[in-house]
């Protein structure tokens, strides 16, 4: 009968090409106790039980074959040259397929006719990896914490396979994100007009040690940043922002006064929440040359500000720029393709004619390559 014990997988690239169910008539006595009596006795056997292990405990097969939790620490222990241990001589390489047989297919009873690797677990993205990654391959920055919930973990890390649970939900989900990536990646236009994409990075403390990316609620904090304008005329000007907070609740409020070239253009309180993103839409006419925006965090007084916080748990909450997005100037003649357009699509425009305009066959074929090049890269 076959052993329930677990095979890590890995196990399979050991297995010699053309074993044979005859590598299961090793015998213990006959085989691997003269391999030990030479490399291992010394220190387990008898009263010398290193690590309170002794081999000549196990007198036969079926006494030894039950020790499986042992056999694992040996054939990890010989294979990367742990043991015997630095100084000692070493088994020949014989020896070595002998004692690694033995234990694969008499101690872990392994069919080298029908291999079983153990049970597989698909493994999907965490959403950290799913953001990544999409970001990289679609050259977009996409934020996959605002959709997805946060993914179970397993031994501390938030990416073992069998923690990632796929519900019907997450699955709807995923369906849903796949329709935002579109939408944002894949241009829907040739021309359109001159755009500047800044984020939190790009604004900063007068020291330069702070940046928009992430304010503190209870801190008082100006960052800055100066854009400059080609051209005289009407621009639109998108604002995203974004609220941040510790898992437990943190009653602090501030206030974001935001300004253009040191006029106030809104002000509003905020506090604590979850990912939270707005978006603010503003219309500028500037002349060309250079323009400063700016973010003021204000933070509000609150009677809890008094209270003693008796709980021991840190709590936070913080404020983010996503996006500053200016487009313009209205009117202007000197479009540009959107961005990501040479991504997607290798011709400058689409041919007027018909009859010239390729199927989309194409267009897959680059995105394909690219992604699997993507992939191969990830996991070399």
């Amino acid at each position: 009968m076959r052993s329930s014990f677990w095979i890590p997988f890995v196990w399979v690239a050991w297995l010699p090409i053309g074993s044979t169910l005859a590598d299961e008539t090793l015998d213990y006595q006959r085989h691997i106790v003269p391999i030990l009596k030479e490399h291992c006795f010394e220190c387990h056997s008898g009263d010398s039980r290193e690590g309170n292990l002794s081999f000549d405990a196990s007198l036969s097969d079926e006494e030894s074959i039950a020790s499986q939790a042992i056999w694992w620490n040996v054939l990890k222990n010989v294979r990367s040259h742990v043991m015997p241990p630095v100084g000692n001589e070493r088994p020949s390489e014989k020896q070595l397929e002998t004692l690694a047989k033995w234990i694969k297919f008499r101690a872990f009873g392994i069919d080298p006719q029908d291999i079983d690797p153990g049970r597989m677990t698909v493994r999907r993205l965490n959403r950290a990896e799913y953001g990544n990654t999409v970001s990289d391959l679609m050259g977009i920055k996409y934020d996959a914490t605002i959709l997805f919930p946060p993914d179970d973990s397993g031994f501390g890390f938030d990416n073992v396979s069998e923690a990632l649970s796929f519900s019907p939900l997450l699955m709807e989900k995923y369906l849903f994100a796949a329709q935002q990536v579109v939408e944002r990646a894949v241009p829907r236009s040739t021309w359109m007009l001159p755009t500047q994409e800044l984020n939190g990075r790009d604004f900063q403390a007068a020291e330069g040690k702070q940046s928009g990316e992430s304010l503190s609620s209870k801190k008082p904090t100006t960052v800055v940043r100066a854009v400059n304008i080609e051209t005289d005329g009407k621009y639109k000007v998108d604002v995203s922002i974004k609220l941040h907070g510790s898992f437990e609740f943190d009653a602090s409020r501030y206030t974001i006064v935001y300004r253009v070239d040191g006029q106030e253009r809104s002000k509003n309180e905020y506090g604590w929440d979850e990912h939270k993103l707005i978006a603010y839409p503003f219309t500028e006419e500037w002349t060309a040359g250079k323009h400063e925006l700016s973010f003021e965090l204000i933070p509000v007084a609150t009677e809890q500000d008094q209270e003693p916080n008796n709980s021991g748990e840190a709590t936070f909450a913080r404020f983010e720029i996503h996006s500053v997005r200016i487009e313009g100037p209205e009117g202007t003649t000197k479009l540009v393709h959107p961005p990501n357009y040479s991504r997607f699509f290798p011709r400058d425009e689409p041919p007027h004619d018909a009859r010239l305009r390729g199927p989309a066959r194409g267009v897959l074929d680059q995105a394909m390559y690219r992604a699997d090049h993507f992939r191969g890269s990830a996991a070399g």
